[in-house]
């Protein structure tokens, strides 16, 4: 069909995105220390978003519109934050999670459950699968690491109306 929107200028590989639709912005992780912004609509770039840290890697990404909030993954052995929280207005560093090694390649986030889901990228079985975060406080709630749930977990996605995660 028709393209709608884009395309996207993003000056690097995408790993991860998502859309604050309210803002008419497209937010790409792109392996860098932060993520770029776009325009919706035109796909121009509107903003690099650069934290610091030199053992980050962007992976990915996830708009929290109920809360205003930005989801950004890290999948680097050597580093020691794994996820940042950052305000959807301003993309200010709101909080991080301290974790060896960290290999989570993908985030998706559930407002309404006020979960945060995390992919985990390891080669292992029981070292891969999803780790389960409260979006009140970022403590862990649970973690599914059985076969069942994947290996190198590229991808995340849920569904808040069913309350359902597809891995």
């Amino acid at each position: 069909g028709e393209v709608k929107r884009g395309p996207f200028d993003f000056d690097a590989n995408v790993r991860g995105i998502d859309v604050d639709l309210a803002r008419g912005r497209v937010l790409g992780a792109t392996r860098g220390t932060g993520f770029l912004v776009a325009d919706a609509t035109t796909g121009a770039q509107v903003q690099k978003v650069e934290l610091p840290g030199a053992a980050w890697t962007s992976h990915g990404v996830a708009y929290d519109a109920v809360h205003d909030r930005v989801y950004l993954s890290n999948e680097n052995a050597a580093g020691t934050v794994g996820l940042r929280v950052l305000d959807g207005a301003t993309y200010a560093l709101l909080s991080e999670v301290a974790t060896a090694a960290p290999s989570w390649r993908s985030v998706a986030v559930d407002p309404v459950a006020g979960r945060v889901y995390l992919g985990h990228a390891a080669t292992t079985f029981d070292a891969s699968g999803v780790t389960v975060l409260s979006t009140t406080d970022l403590s862990q709630v649970a973690r599914l690491s059985a076969h069942a749930f994947g290996n190198k977990v590229y991808g995340v996605s849920v569904d808040t109306r069913r309350g359902r995660v597809y891995v």
